[in-house]
């Protein structure tokens, strides 16, 4: 194999290990974005979770404090 050809193939493999950058950067991006949109449902849905249980607190309510029955 002479150095042209040495050269030639040298370049087609860094024109492909670019190309493997290019693709793993674009997708490292959409990843990126999918976890932000996620987290950001996660964080809306601690909030209302934590709304609920506010919600709940406040109804029930603690065992022996309720009032005598109307015919007792």
């Amino acid at each position: 194999m002479t150095d042209k050809e040495k050269l030639i193939e040298a370049e087609g493999r860094i024109v492909e290990l670019e190309t493997m950058i290019t693709y793993q950067e674009e997708l490292l991006g959409q990843l990126n974005d999918v976890m932000y949109k996620q987290q950001k449902d996660i964080d809306i849905l601690k909030d209302k979770v934590e709304s609920i249980m506010s919600q709940l607190a406040d109804s029930i309510q603690p065992i022996g404090k309720e009032p005598p029955p109307p015919h007792y």
